[in-house]
């Protein structure tokens, strides 16, 4: 029996690369949606928050590439705060550095 990665080696790069872009847009609508469901909010509810439609905010949580600012707007209306770190590693082992705080913090 074959693993996925013997699988994903077998496959021409440019499809290889396709197929990945593809389950990362997957993952990352699937962490959006969980973190709103997560709060109690429906697409509905959150896309008036956002002064949106749901069809605008469907669109934008499958978004694979989104702006740190627009992003942030999405969390607060959630009732989160955004907070974006870098870990490093090597000589300074698992130092995180913050990169984004929102405001007030």
């Amino acid at each position: 029996m074959r693993n996925i990665e013997d699988i994903m080696k077998s496959i021409p790069a440019k499809r290889r690369a396709k197929i990945e872009e593809s389950v990362r847009r997957k993952v990352t609508a699937i962490r959006l949606q969980q973190a709103r469901e997560s709060q109690g909010v429906t697409q509905e509810q959150l896309a008036d928050k956002l002064h949106m439609t749901q069809p605008a905010l469907s669109r934008f949580e499958r978004r694979p590439d989104v702006r740190v600012s627009k992003l942030a707007r999405y969390v607060h209306a959630i009732g989160g705060e955004l907070e974006i770190s870098v870990t490093f590693r090597g000589a300074k082992k698992g130092r995180k550095v913050m990169l984004f705080e929102e405001a007030g913090k």
